[in-house]
């Protein structure tokens, strides 16, 4: 068991350090789409302001070559456009849960971690008996259920969606 919990706890590092660079690769894909399309911008521009003779020469001089090159940036910005899309799908964000009420202990369980271990939630403000617990998430982007764990209690989010009707079977859902 120790072994497994060593290896599982390797994989974990090595996950984060992966996600980490998911999330470098996806902002310098921004920054390329960025710059990209300020060529594209000015290849439009440009084409809009070759008129009348100046566009028959270089029509003339080989063809049509702006409208192609502008055409080309248009398809570029497109598929960065995707890939960058594509990358915001698999980067974990932040989620912050917050559990307001009367308890000394709140963990998040839920199926972003497979109902294994779940997730510890800090105090933080007090007023009076009800305190406030919580904690930041690094999730991928997607649904998942949830449900908190107060004082050894399995409780519900009143105030989040539920997985069905029956608070006894159904979870929170997490989006």
């Amino acid at each position: 068991l120790s072994e497994s919990s060593l290896y599982i706890r390797h994989l974990e590092v090595d996950l984060l350090k992966r996600d980490e660079e998911v999330a470098q690769h996806h902002d310098r894909i921004a920054a390329i789409e960025e710059e990209f399309r300020h060529v594209l911008q000015l290849a439009t521009e440009l084409e809009a302001s070759v008129s009348g003779d100046a566009r028959r020469q270089m029509e003339d001089a080989g063809g049509d070559r702006l409208r192609i090159l502008t055409k080309c940036c248009e398809d570029i910005a497109q598929r960065l456009s995707g890939e960058s899309e594509a990358l915001s799908y698999i980067r974990k964000v932040e989620v912050p849960i917050a559990w307001i009420g009367v308890a000394e202990d709140v963990k998040l369980m839920g199926s972003f971690d497979g109902w294994t271990s779940g997730e510890q939630l800090s105090p933080n403000d007090m007023t009076g008996s009800v305190t406030e617990f919580s904690t930041e998430l690094l999730l991928r982007p997607g649904v998942y259920e949830v449900k908190f764990m107060v004082d050894g209690k399995w409780r519900l989010a009143p105030d989040w969606p539920m997985s069905g009707r029956d608070p006894v079977s159904s979870n929170n859902i997490l989006v």
